[in-house]
């Protein structure tokens, strides 16, 4: 059994026009600043809190997300999702 991996990636958000379509990441997805590929869990969490406390960040600029890799797994962490954590200011 392998562990679960986790993405942390900063990206920029892209402002929308008043005739723009609503956000659709797998149509048109954000440009990507820095991605990360931590080691373990706890690691990942300290790396995505403090994307999360940048100016860029807390302003609504950029966005912060945490993804659990496809195929690894840990069971007591798979209820994370960049959903669930996105934009997280803890």
């Amino acid at each position: 059994m392998t562990a679960q991996k986790y993405m942390i990636s900063l990206t920029r958000v892209r402002p929308l026009g008043p005739n723009d379509p609503p956000r659709n990441e797998h149509e048109f997805p954000e440009v990507r600043c820095e991605i990360i590929g931590p080691a373990d869990y706890d690691a990942a969490m300290r790396i995505f809190r403090a994307y999360c406390n940048l100016p860029m960040v807390r302003n609504g600029r950029q966005r912060a997300k945490i993804v659990p890799v496809a195929g690894s797994e840990n069971p007591g962490h798979s209820r994370h999702s960049s959903v669930a954590l996105q934009n997280s200011h803890a």
